[in-house]
């Protein structure tokens, strides 16, 4: 199994609750996660320059943006963005980013959106500028209620984004996340569960979960969906880390 630095979501505030869909909703490859730390959503400040006006004017927007964040990734992204244009929800934004790719990848992603996807946003970096401030120029393009990332080298099910659109109709949750099962680079499944067979947690964490994240981060990149709102509340991904398992 190959690791790369992604980055995960933490929960701060007592009102905001973690919810979890027990079942797979993707495959993964990779085995570090995201950082974000999503608190209450309330008052939406600038992020990025964005100013708050333009993020009420796109309240009315789509209920996802699906964020795939690449960096040579020519092997897999194909099937990666094909397993986002087959989701059963169709109602997201996609927004596709290349942190300085030196392979073929940016130019598979531009014959993909031409021929799936025209609608979709591609950043595309000449240089590398780091995750966290490639998703931030994600979040300010953003226009979905909802924020689901994936790597460039993941795959989800179709499923995905369906089972994690009702969990937000509770107004007090800000991240809803699955289980995954790892594969290696063939496809090849090499632990039906990530939480279970490679963390060796029994019951996921659900809820007020700040403590128990404090100590160990269970929830899988590619498996969380996070309020927009919560991750603007907290402007968006820290660029001033150099690493972070949270």
């Amino acid at each position: 199994m190959l690791v790369r630095d992604n980055r995960c979501g933490e929960p701060r505030q007592s009102g905001v609750t973690l919810e979890l869909e027990s079942r797979y909703s993707c495959r993964l490859r990779r085995s570090l996660i995201w950082c974000a730390s999503p608190e209450s959503p309330g008052p939406v400040p600038a992020l990025r320059g964005l100013p708050q006006e333009a993020y009420i004017a796109r309240q009315h927007g789509p209920r996802f943006t699906v964020v795939v964040a690449c960096l040579n990734q020519e092997r897999f992204v194909t099937a990666t963005l094909e397993s986002v244009r087959f989701q059963a929800e169709t109602d997201f934004q996609l927004v596709v980013t290349d942190d300085g790719s030196t392979d073929n990848t940016v130019e598979l992603i531009r014959a993909w959106i031409a021929t799936h996807r025209s609608d979709a946003t591609l950043i595309a970096h000449l240089a590398r500028i780091g995750v966290c401030a490639t998703l931030n120029e994600a979040l300010s393009v953003a226009t979905g209620e909802l924020v689901a990332f994936v790597a460039g080298d993941d795959e989800w099910m179709p499923d995905r984004l369906i089972r994690h659109r009702d969990a937000f109709d509770d107004q007090t949750v800000g991240v809803a996340y699955s289980d995954v099962e790892v594969i290696d680079l063939e496809g090849r499944q090499t632990a039906a569960s990530y939480i279970r067979d490679v963390l060796e947690i029994d019951e996921p964490p659900a809820g007020d979960v700040f403590d128990r994240l404090a100590a160990l981060n269970p929830i899988p990149a590619m498996g969380a969906t996070m309020r927009l709102s919560a991750l603007r509340s907290i402007s968006g991904f820290d660029e001033s880390l150099v690493f972070d398992d949270w």
